[in-house]
């Protein structure tokens, strides 16, 4: 059974300040590319594991075949297997993933990280703190050496630095988390901060720049975990997110446990909790809950992964339910779309969107607000469309172009919801955003 929480209070959906997204035919709502092109095993750095072993890091870099643009949005995927030396950035469910997304026009890069060789070694605390450590920093590199490929060595991949999604599953999640929340290795105990200046003395460097210039809107994050929720700090800017997480994970906890419920280490807060203070804080994090389901909710029944097939099985034990995989990636598609101010043409004339957000008030109201159109705009008519937060059509009405003020009236669900104007004007086609919270 599945149930699916919105906390969408952060109103930053369409605040990129870069301009619009060129989103012709549809392209990053459904897939428009029956191909594409794998770059494969991109050298990003050289670097040493934890038994002294050096190793080449790489990512693979999905593009879409035969595409015109030159300017597009990428997500960046980190994969899991619990900081154990098992899987890279060729995981077969980030592949799957990551083919859905190139499909709908994105620039999709897939990382490899440092792990550990021995399963063993990260029953003991210090291992794991630092073996999480070196997969934070090895995804910040990552990041910043695809910043500095745009950047300084002629976009290759055609990447708008501007409009970047991370995410990950599992271990890659819970990298990705700490690397969007931990501000100063401070926060963390003494003896975290000790192992962590072991693995990077220049720790606190790497977090002050841990983006390199790129402009993240948004993070991905599956069956994932944080030390703990209050680094979540009001008054803050954040990355919308989106959570998924089964209620029975053994492995990461969906609400605060040991991984593993294994005593000696450390205690997570999981996507429940991570939500339950976005929530609280209003920020926009979309938690995608599936009850009695175990660790990746995609991978195996509602008893989740089996682990022991995942170390006898080929390929190393992955068995994709098609229906929770396919929830997921729809669910993706569609918080990646609302991120990225995308400016849709469907037919010869390029509709303008304007920047400004639109005056709603009141805001957050009970369904019942009014919209102040825009100044100096002729038009003869006004066309008010609703979406909720995954795309879908709730309301649409046309108002006299003459009006001041629409005002709408309706029972939405609580939540939050995106709001277009759309007129004509000296034979432009405009349209405005905005958004609305509707509260119970």
């Amino acid at each position: 059974m599945k149930r699916i929480l919105y906390t969408l209070l952060f109103l930053s959906i369409f605040s990129s300040p870069s301009k619009a997204t060129d989103c012709f035919n549809g392209r990053y709502k459904n897939k428009v590319f029956n191909d594409f092109t794998l770059i494969n095993n991109v050298v990003y750095a050289r670097k040493q594991r934890s038994d002294g072993i050096w190793q080449n890091l790489a990512y693979d870099v999905y593009l879409p075949k035969n595409d015109t643009a030159t300017n597009r949005p990428a997500v960046v995927l980190a994969h899991g297997g619990g900081y154990i030396d098992l899987l890279d950035q060729k995981s077969p469910d980030i592949v799957e993933l990551a083919i859905d997304l190139v499909e709908r026009g994105y620039v999709v890069i897939s990382i490899e990280y440092r792990e550990e060789p021995s399963p063993f070694s990260l029953l003991v605390e210090e291992n794991m703190v630092k073996a999480v450590c070196r997969a934070l920093i090895d995804t910040r590199d990552a990041t910043c050496s695809i910043v500095d490929t745009t950047v300084n060595f002629g976009n290759p991949y055609k990447i708008d630095k501007e409009k970047v999604i991370v995410g990950g599953v599992s271990a890659g999640a819970v990298s990705f988390l700490h690397a969007l929340f931990l501000d100063s290795i401070s926060w963390m105990p003494e003896r975290y901060q000790q192992w962590a200046l072991q693995v990077e003395p220049n720790s606190q460097a790497l977090l002050n720049n841990r983006y390199c210039g790129a402009h993240v809107l948004g993070m991905i994050g599956v069956s994932g975990a944080i030390l703990d929720t209050n680094w979540i700090l009001p008054g803050r800017t954040y990355p919308a997110l989106l959570l998924q997480h089964g209620t029975a994970d053994a492995i990461v906890p969906f609400k605060y446990d040991n991984p593993f419920h294994i005593p000696s280490l450390p205690k997570l807060m999981g996507s429940y909790l991570i939500n339950q203070r976005c929530q609280n804080l209003g920020f926009r994090c979309e938690l995608e809950t599936w009850v009695g389901y175990g660790h990746v909710p995609f991978l195996g029944s509602e008893n989740g992964l089996n682990l022991q097939a995942l170390f006898t099985r080929n390929p190393l034990g992955f068995v994709l339910n098609p229906v929770v995989l396919d929830s997921t990636k729809n669910h993706i598609a569609h918080f990646c779309y609302s991120l990225i101010d995308c400016n849709e043409r469907t037919t010869g004339i390029r509709e303008n969107i304007i920047s400004s957000n639109l005056g709603i008030f009141p805001n957050p109201s009970k369904g019942n607000f009014y919209i102040q159109t825009p100044k100096d705009i002729t038009t003869k008519k006004w066309d008010v469309t609703i979406f909720d937060i995954v795309g879908k059509e709730k309301f649409h009405s046309e108002f006299p172009g003459n009006s001041e003020f629409i005002s709408v009236g309706e029972n939405f669900p609580p939540g939050m919801y995106v709001i277009k104007l759309h007129g004509e004007h000296n034979n432009e086609s405009l349209a405005y955003t905005g958004k609305v919270t509707v509260l119970e």
